[in-house]
């Protein structure tokens, strides 16, 4: 299922300031842009990790080693890989103030989501989130 992930300016003001916070990942714009659909979401700068566990933070929070062989060593479930664009605007994002993220351009971008991470959540639970949401829009099935 593709999804149609939005960092609206509303995400943009709530998120300047996660670099600040020791919970960096779980806190960023991408993270709180599907947090209605993934409410434990974790953002790498290559992948949302949809169902993060928080036992597993410190690790990642720690070692800053965001490469896909860790990330598959100490994350085994499903995982949403990042487009370009999305990779773009984190390091963006990561390297600027507060101010600055604040008046970033918003963007969207479209994620494939696996089925496993579909059918963990419920079919007609995404449906019905994906309806109301307003960063978060079905692309097709």
């Amino acid at each position: 299922m593709k999804i149609l992930i939005k960092v609206t300016r509303e995400i943009l003001e709530k998120s300047a300031n996660c670099r600040s916070s020791k919970e960096l990942g779980l806190n960023c714009a991408i993270s709180l842009a599907v947090r209605e659909i993934f409410p434990n979401a974790f953002t790498t700068r290559e992948f949302i990790l949809p169902n993060y566990p928080k036992s597993l933070y410190e690790a990642l929070f720690n070692t800053y080693r965001y490469t896909h062989l860790y990330i598959d060593d100490v994350y085994p479930f499903a995982k949403i890989s990042l487009p370009e664009k999305a990779i773009e605007f984190i390091e963006e994002f990561d390297l600027n103030d507060i101010e600055y993220r604040k008046n970033m351009n918003p963007i969207s971008f479209e994620v494939d989501v696996p089925h496993e991470v579909i059918h963990s959540i419920g079919i007609s639970d995404i449906y019905k989130i994906l309806s109301e949401s307003k960063t978060l829009e079905l692309v097709n099935i």
